[in-house]
């Protein structure tokens, strides 16, 4: 059936080409190739509907969460893949509006909307940031720098094909990745290129890409052929190359490796997965892998001081022991629910399905102790801890902020 899959998508993208000769076709054909490359990533990597999902368990809730915040933010930000990441940190939080054609940007501390900018060409991926500017790309694959105050271009470069991830900032290096293997480093003041690093994309890879992490002087990037490199920010000299994935099998699906899991580091070292690959602890300066085990996995972790937290793409959530890899615990009854990537907040672990319901598990051992839906639709961005609070992300563009249940509702 995936292979099924597989064939008529790239017959449609191949018959489909002939469009682009009108140019009031091409972004609607693109804007269909970003949806069904989605889908089919789904298919191939399990998250689609091929078993029907798991019935939610019964038990007994511990605590109902706390609400702090529920405001809709913007009208959505319509069909398409990848769903676009809001920027967030504890000052501000920036969203794509308006069916993909604009930002809205929000004061974090009340909620207060303090400006919207339009766009000619519809906005990809997700909106990165540093202190002073907003990153974000268009379809077209053109890289926009904006005034965090005020939403005002700064300057804008052409990237060399589409960027399906948010680039990143120290202020004063952005480094985007792009869809055909390449990382960029640019000069935050102007655009201006100042290294770029290319790997193979395989014949077959997951729709969409890690983000970079900024460590230092380091950039740390997970590639599409199963591996993490290290690379200097500021001329993108290599520091050290490991694979995460290592292919097996007889046929392109089967020898699939795709990094797609966003490295996260903590004291020296960096935690990463592959989708039909392994979960690695790897040595920030040495690039030496510590540890490793067979888990396929395109989900973020988190990390607490004693254990990693991620979810695998059969929708089972694991704890591991961050020193050795070994499994703390796991929790397997949320199968083909579209299990997002877990976070920490507390003493729990909360994860997202497919229905919008966020299920809170014990840290201690993962079982249930609350289970809520804060949103009527689909959550649309990744769960975002702040300041020890929750916060949720609509695909109709509504926010919900959440405390657990020791927290007071700040003033």
């Amino acid at each position: 059936m995936r292979f099924l899959v597989l064939f008529l998508t790239l017959s449609f993208i191949v018959s489909g080409c002939s469009r682009f000769n009108n140019p009031r076709n091409s972004e609607r054909f693109v804007e269909q190739v970003n949806d069904i490359g989605g889908w089919v990533s789904e298919q191939l990597s399990g998250t689609g509907k091929a078993k029907p999902p798991a019935e939610l368990v019964e038990f007994t809730p511990e605590f109902e969460p706390i609400e702090a915040w529920d405001k809709n933010l913007s009208g959505g930000f319509g069909r398409g893949f990848p769903k676009p990441i809001p920027a967030i940190d504890d000052q501000q939080i920036t969203l794509v509006d308006d069916n993909r054609r604009a930002l809205v940007s929000w004061s974090a501390k009340n909620i207060e909307k303090l400006w919207t900018v339009s766009f000619d060409d519809k906005l990809a991926a997700g909106v990165g940031f540093d202190s002073t500017r907003l990153l974000v790309a268009t379809r077209n694959a053109e890289l926009q720098a904006l005034s965090r105050a005020t939403g005002e271009l700064i300057w804008q470069t052409q990237m060399p094909s589409e960027v399906l991830a948010p680039p990143v900032s120290n202020g004063e290096v952005v480094v985007v990745t792009t869809s055909d293997g390449k990382l960029i480093g640019l000069d935050a003041s102007d655009g201006l290129q100042k290294w770029m690093i290319e790997r193979d994309v395989p014949a077959l890879s997951l729709r969409g890409s890690s983000t970079p992490l900024i460590l230092g002087d380091m950039v740390i990037k997970g590639f599409a052929d199963g591996r993490l490199v290290a690379v200097n920010i500021d001329n993108g000299f290599e520091a050290w190359d490991v694979p995460i994935g290592l292919p097996r099998g007889r046929n392109e699906l089967s020898r699939m490796v795709d990094s797609d899991s966003s490295p996260v580091a903590d004291a020296g070292v960096i935690f990463t997965a592959a989708y039909q690959g392994r979960v690695v602890a790897v040595g920030q300066n040495s690039g030496e892998i510590l540890w490793s085990r067979t888990l396929s996995s395109y989900s973020d972790i988190s990390v607490d001081l004693f254990n990693i937290y991620i979810t695998d793409d059969q929708d089972t959530v694991w704890a591991l022991d961050r020193r050795s890899g070994a499994t703390y615990w796991k929790q397997d009854a949320l199968s083909a629910r579209q299990v997002s990537s877990p976070v920490v907040i507390g003493d729990y672990i909360v994860v997202a399905d497919f229905e919008g319901y966020l299920h809170w598990l014990d840290r201690d051992d993962g079982s249930f102790v609350a289970r809520s839906k804060p949103i009527k639709d689909s959550i649309g961005a990744p769960l975002k801890i702040i300041n020890d609070k929750l916060y949720v992300f609509s695909d109709s563009g509504r926010l919900v902020v959440l405390l657990p249940p020791t927290d007071e509702i700040p003033e």
